[in-house]
């Protein structure tokens, strides 16, 4: 038997040329239910790892996380948080699963239970149906478009529950104007062929990341962020949850600085840092 390791992990940074696939699912959290899109962009990238990955767009609630990567090997597909970093890929999809595999990932482990195909966008196509060994809910992989159930980037996710869950809306490919709702009502999706969101006029400064130091990750109590080699001192920081809300926004005048956050829930936030134009993205874990 197998025993196969998905993640979820948030991406950010930056990206260009036209998409080709968008995914759409309602995400929920104790905030509430927001639309999620998760954009593939169409191009590659060489990330810093030297490995090729097709740029990955994500919007939720209108803010916008740019530069992760998706890289298809066979039947199995990774998934990385930001290509301009040394972060490892990890094991988003493996569509090689059979009945009688265990599959371990971010929301606990799966047995599958059936594997047969399903018609969608324009061919016969495996799908894998598992079943929760925690609760009993069913998450169902359809090859080469993700999880129906939860969506792209939340295989396994439950509909719902008290902190986090997500549900899978509709798929549209860009290249032959098909979409695929499953067994969803195509009015709930807010995917539209308007064209790729992917194209920015934004230019990510790698060595300006890669002066960037952010530690203790993960934290309790306060992180400190230190810029090297820097000339304007200027430096703006904005703190979200993973639903898009602004949880701090301030501007400082040094560069090395400390951020309290020993009195937010513990869990996965995002961390903008701005300076003289240039902006980078990170993942910050509260414990």
């Amino acid at each position: 038997m197998k025993n196969i390791l998905t993640l979820l992990i948030i991406c950010l940074c930056s990206t260009y040329m036209l998409s080709q696939e968008k995914w759409g699912s309602y995400d929920g959290s104790i905030a509430g239910t927001h639309f999620t899109m998760v954009e593939a962009c169409g191009d590659s990238v060489e990330a810093s790892t030297g490995y090729w990955f097709e740029k990955m767009h994500i919007n939720v609630l209108g803010y916008t996380n740019e530069g992760a990567g998706r890289q298809v090997i066979g039947d199995s597909v990774f998934f990385k948080h930001s290509l301009l970093d040394n972060s490892a890929s990890i094991l988003l999809y493996d569509y090689s699963v059979e009945v009688g595999d265990t599959v371990n990932g971010n929301w606990g482990e799966f047995i599958v239970t059936e594997v047969d195909t399903e018609f969608a966008i324009g061919k016969e196509r495996k799908r894998i149906t598992m079943e929760s060994t925690f609760d009993g809910h069913l998450d169902i992989w359809l090859s080469g478009l993700g999880s129906k159930v939860s969506g792209y980037l939340q295989p396994g996710s439950p509909l719902f529950a008290p902190d986090a869950g997500s549900e899978f809306s509709c798929y549209l490919n860009e290249l032959s104007g098909e979409y695929y709702y499953g067994d969803k009502d195509p009015s709930l999706c807010m995917i539209f062929p308007t064209g790729s969101t992917c194209i920015t006029t934004s230019v990510i400064d790698k060595e300006f990341v890669e002066n960037i130091k952010i530690f203790p990750n993960p934290t309790n109590g306060f992180i400190t962020i230190k810029i090297d080699n820097s000339i304007n001192k200027r430096i703006n920081t904005q703190l979200f949850s993973l639903d898009g809300k602004q949880i701090m926004n301030k501007n400082y005048d040094v560069d090395n600085l400390s951020l309290d956050v020993s009195g937010l829930i513990p869990g996965i936030y995002l961390l903008e840092i701005n300076q003289n134009g240039n902006k980078s993205n990170h993942k910050i874990v509260i414990h």
